[in-house]
C-alpha cells in the first residue's frame, strides 16, 4: 500500500518508510481501500473513539460510529434502550439518567471530565472549540461587530470591548446590574454602562460559535442603550438583541444554532419570534427605526 503523503489528522508530512503501517488505522464498517493515515504523534496522543478505537481530533464518537446510531454517545456502550434529550442523542439509559450535565450544552459529560476552575463542567464536544484565550474572544467579538455593520449598517458611537470572565466575577456584575445572582445562573453574558465606560463581559470556556452568539446580543443590548435608552420592555430589549445574533447565525450559515434560538420558550424565543414579525412586516431598516422611537 502507498503510503499517505499527509497526516489525515494534523497535516504534517509523514516518511514513506514501511513504519507508515503501523500508523494506518481503519474502521470496520469502512469499504475496502478506505484508511486514516496519522503521523506518530497523532497515532498516540490524539483521543480514541469510545466504540472503534480509532484516533480522531476530538474526544467521543468518531464521525462513522456516531452516523450509525447504535452507540451512547457519552460513554461509547452499544446500546439498545435509545435516550435522545432534545435534539441530540442517542444515549444509554444509563448516561441520560446519571451522569452530569454539561453546563454550556446541557448534555450528559462522559467519566474523567475535569471541570473549569469556576466549577463549571464542560462536556468534550463543547470544550473542543472552547475559547479560553482573551485575544482570540476579542477577534471573535470584532468580527461579529464588522458582521453586524455590514448586515444591519449599525454602529457604536463608544467603543466597546469584550472580557472574558469566570462565572463567579460574571455573577458579580449581574449584582451591580440589579439583578439576582439566582436569576442569572443561566446568564452567558453581560453588557454594563458606567457613565463613558462600556464594557462586555462573557463567560470564558465558550464554545467558539456560542462565544459569536453571546457576543453579538450583548452587542445589541451596547447599541440599544445608545440609540433606544428608554426601552425598557423585556420582548423587545431581549428580542432585539436575539433578532441581532440571529441574523448573523443565518448570515453564516449556521442554520442549526438559529433554529434553536427560534425555539426557545422564554422572553428570548418569545421576543425574538416577536422581532422577526415586525421584520416581516416593516424590513430590517424598519425594524431599527422602530426601536429607536420605541418606549
Amino acid at each position: 500500500m502507498a503510503s499517505a503523503r499527509f497526516c489525515h489528522l494534523c497535516g504534517r508530512p509523514l516518511g514513506d518508510t514501511g513504519a507508515i503501517d503501523d500508523r494506518t488505522f481503519r474502521h470496520r464498517d469502512w469499504p475496502p481501500g478506505l484508511a486514516l493515515h496519522l503521523c506518530a504523534d497523532c497515532a498516540a496522543h490524539k483521543p480514541r473513539c469510545l466504540a472503534c478505537g480509532l484516533p480522531g481530533a476530538v474526544p467521543g464518537l468518531c464521525e462513522t460510529c456516531r452516523q450509525t446510531g447504535q452507540f451512547c454517545l457519552t460513554c461509547g456502550r452499544k446500546t439498545r434502550r435509545r435516550v435522545t434529550i432534545g435534539h441530540s442523542g442517542p444515549y444509554c439509559a444509563d448516561c441520560a439518567r446519571d451522569r452530569p450535565r454539561c453546563d454550556v450544552c446541557g448534555l450528559p459529560v462522559a467519566n474523567g471530565r475535569r471541570p473549569l476552575a469556576d466549577g463549571r463542567l464542560t462536556c468534550a464536544a463543547c470544550e473542543a472549540t472552547a475559547v479560553h484565550d482573551p485575544g482570540e474572544a476579542q477577534a471573535i467579538f470584532r468580527a461579529a461587530e464588522a458582521a453586524i455593520g455590514r448586515q444591519l449598517g449599525l454602529s457604536l458611537g463608544v467603543p466597546t470591548g469584550l472580557l472574558l470572565v469566570g462565572r463567579d466575577e460574571l455573577l458579580a456584575v449581574m449584582r451591580e446590574l440589579g439583578q439576582e445572582p439566582d436569576g442569572a445562573a443561566d446568564t452567558l453574558g453581560a453588557y454594563t454602562r458606567r457613565g463613558r465606560r462600556r464594557g462586555i463581559y462573557v463567560l470564558s470556556g465558550l464554545p467558539r460559535l456560542l462565544l459569536l452568539q453571546v457576543a453579538a446580543h450583548e452587542w445589541a443590548h451596547a447599541w440599544q442603550m445608545e440609540n433606544a435608552p428608554l426601552l425598557r420592555d423585556p420582548i423587545w430589549r431581549e428580542g432585539f438583541a436575539e433578532w441581532v445574533a440571529y441574523g448573523l447565525l443565518r448570515a453564516r450559515g449556521e442554520t442549526e444554532a438559529a433554529e434553536r434560538m427560534l425555539a426557545r420558550e422564554d422572553v428570548y424565543g418569545d421576543g425574538l419570534r416577536h422581532l422577526l414579525q415586525l421584520e416581516a412586516q416593516m424590513g430590517a431598516p424598519g425594524v431599527i427605526d422602530w426601536l429607536r422611537h420605541a418606549r
